[in-house]
């Protein structure tokens, strides 16, 4: 770090004259006013671009400004600031993200996109979120729908939506450069230079690299965990005529990592660590067109190709998509909006057996084709609209499935959002659960050892959920806005692993009993739920952010054959019952930024208190030296020495994180 902090000095020193904002703030740093915020676009709810006040979901955006005032370096850590998602670290290079409720390591009910690019894995039904990243520069703004969004995004929308929207490049002209050191993110370096093409194209290049540390958390010489992260990209937009806009871009990565895997043993104490070493790669490229027609009408056109390709001890395998979209908006007899769009997908997958996961059928082709109608009819403009939308979808595992949805828009006055939701949406299974087999875990038995192996279920149905939603957004006065959600959901068919009758097995290591586990439909799943978040301006340069959830979750099995009982891990929950969050962003004086945020959760029974994430206090100093360079110095997990955020039973072995201190700086040119 020692060169770091000379090339810091020697630009203090040089820095002279008054200073200024970035391009995007030629004023100077500051934050959004109340009604800037209430303006803030939205694309999710309606997959058109309109304001928070008019979206009748529970929306939470989170803002570059944000982004870079909480320090972000990655995806995950940026939903920590969204109410009502839980966010918890498995791993130095794995993540739990989820909204209400169902949080693990491989939360599959939350589907996220990239500028309209899923990234929702359908070999595992996750995100692999170390390998799916964007430069936080360039991001414009992250959108987070809690609820269901299945008809405008199809299946796996159920429990929220994540879409990544990026800057155009012509927003990003010129050539910035981050560099960064800290304890635990070793080496962290942004390049993205944007220009012209031609008089009516733009275009912008980037590349970032990570190397990220991390110490395990089981107290034997395994050796430091490592990840080191090297993406680039690029982005083009052009506007060849007055109606038409063209967009095409593109990453490549790739990612090296030394872990720690929790494996099971036939001897006590019946579980291994052992080292994964693995590279997980990948590229994608997609084209977008959109058109205006004279009527006012639109059509977009968006087409997407994407592979990645993971190989280590534990999971290794390798899946190419393609998908194509087409949306055309219509307005009809002056207060009926008409949403007309087709699609398709299609995957192809080869896995290769691993000591640790092995597929039934090592190469499979599948795919989706959906449909959408949706008409939002405005009984008053401005005031009142009814929306109802149906999308109806097929795809090679379950067959059809219909996902229908209606919202209610009231805005009394413009400062006044009322809105109210019900949905259904479908969870389909993943690849894995459908044919997979690995060994999750083995405990002392009444004589021999017990091994449980999980196996893929073929005849694996979707998980139907369903979902009543309200809310309101106020703007009390100058200072307050308060935006409050109730929802209440309840999930047929949820996917639950139960464990046979084992029988015995012999092997070198000695005689066991293996007790099948597999996945049926036989969970019934109700929760509701509180989100409420306040934005407060307290002065001109100083905003405060605050926010609560309430989260209640029921279950009960419905299958219960002889022999089978409920797999006690599979039917735990990760989610805590209450969370509360504090942000602080204050302009001390005109050059300075003073930040900090504290999170708070109660309710969950870690395996280890001592280390549980009860709670969370980041605080950041930010300078702006110039109007072309910006320091920061940061603080993270001040009140936590030493935090688990989640316990993971298998796969990847916990990591400890403690407190985290970091330097950045920034030019742009």
């Amino acid at each position: 770090m020692s060169a770091l902090f000379t090339l810091v000095a020697s630009v203090l020193l040089a820095t002279d004259g008054p200073t200024g904002g970035t391009a995007e703030d030629p004023t100077g740093v500051r934050n959004l006013n109340l009604e800037q915020l209430l303006a803030t676009p939205v694309t999710t709810v309606k997959r058109k671009e309109d304001s928070l006040t008019h979206s009748a979901g529970a929306v939470y955006v989170i803002t570059q400004q944000e982004l870079r005032r909480f320090g972000v370096t990655s995806i995950p850590e940026a939903l920590r600031l969204v109410p009502g998602m839980d966010v918890a670290r498995v791993g130095l290079t794995s993540w739990a993200v989820s909204a209400r409720g169902y949080n693990a390591a491989f939360a599959n009910k939350l589907l996220v996109m990239i500028d309209g690019r899923t990234v929702y894995t359908p070999v595992f039904g996750a995100v692999h979120w170390d390998s799916q990243d964007a430069l936080i520069d360039d991001i414009d703004r992250i959108e987070v729908m809690r609820g269901p969004g299945a008809v405008m995004w199809g299946a796996n929308a159920v429990n929220g939506v994540v879409n990544i929207i990026t800057k155009t490049s012509q927003r990003t002209q010129g050539t910035q450069v981050t560099v960064g050191s800290g304890t635990q993110d070793q080496a962290l370096t942004r390049f993205r230079h944007g220009g012209a093409a031609g008089r009516r194209g733009f275009y912008r290049v980037y590349a970032q690299h990570t190397l990220r540390t991390g110490d395990q958390s089981d107290g034997t010489d395994m050796g430091t965990a490592r990840w080191s992260f090297l993406q680039g990209g690029f982005r083009g937009d052009w506007t060849p005529t007055g109606t038409d806009t063209m967009t095409v871009q593109g990453d490549s990565y790739r990612s090296g990592f030394r872990i720690a895997n929790q494996t099971a043993t036939l001897t006590p104490p019946y579980s291994q660590l052992r080292l994964d070493r693995g590279v997980a790669a990948g590229a994608n490229a997609l084209a977008r067109w959109e058109h205006t027609h004279g009527d006012g009408a639109s059509t977009t056109v968006q087409s997407y190709f994407d592979v990645y390709d993971r190989d280590s001890d534990l999971l290794s395998y390798v899946v190419q998509t393609v998908d194509f979209d087409v949306q055309h908006r219509r307005q009809l007899f002056d207060r009926h909006e008409l949403v007309v769009g087709v699609g398709g997908r299609g995957v192809w997958d080869q896995t290769t057996l691993t000591e640790g996961i092995s597929f039934a059928d090592p190469r499979r082709q599948y795919g989706l084709f959906h449909a959408t109608l949706q008409d939002e009819w405005t009984l008053k403009p401005n005031r009142l609209a009814i929306t109802g939308g149906l999308r109806l979808e097929r795809n090679s595992f379950t067959g059809w499935s219909l996902q229908p949805t209606a919202r209610l828009l009231y805005t009394p006055t413009r400062k006044h959002t009322f809105w109210g939701a019900i949905s259904h949406a479908v969870r389909t299974p993943s690849r894995g659960e459908l044919g997979f087999q690995a060994d999750v875990s083995a405990t002392a038995g009444p004589g021999l050892p017990i091994l449980a192996r999980t196996t893929g279920t073929p005849d694996l149905r979707n998980e139907l959920g369903n979902t009543v939603e309200g809310g309101g957004r106020w703007q009390w006065n100058q200072r307050l806005i308060v935006d409050s959600t109730v929802y209440y959901s309840w999930t047929d068919g949820a996917a639950q692993l139960v464990i046979g009758t084992p029988s015995l097995r012999r092997s070198p290591q000695g005689d066991y009993l293996l007790a099948p586990a597999y996945y049926v439909n036989g969970l019934k799943v109700d929760t509701a739920g509180w989100e409420t978040a306040v934005r407060f301006e307290a002065a001109r340069e100083w905003h405060l952010a605050g926010a609560y959830t309430l989260f209640d979750l029921h279950y009960h099995s419905e299958f219960r054959p002889a022999g089978l009982q409920p797999d006690p891990l599979a039917l735990a929950h990760n989610s805590p019952p209450h969370q509360f969050s504090i942000r602080s962003e204050w302009n001390p004086r005109r050059r300075w930024e003073l930040d900090a945020a504290y999170f708070w959760n109660a309710g969950l029974m870690p395996a280890n208190p001592a280390t549980a994430r009860r709670q969370r206090l980041d605080a950041r100093l930010g300078w702006l030296i110039s109007e072309s360079a910006e320091l920061s110095v940061g603080v993270q997990n001040l009140l936590n020495p030493h935090r688990i955020e989640i316990f993971n039973h298998v796969g990847p072995a916990s990591v400890v994180f403690g407190r985290q201190a970091y330097v950045r700086l920034g030019f742009r040119f």
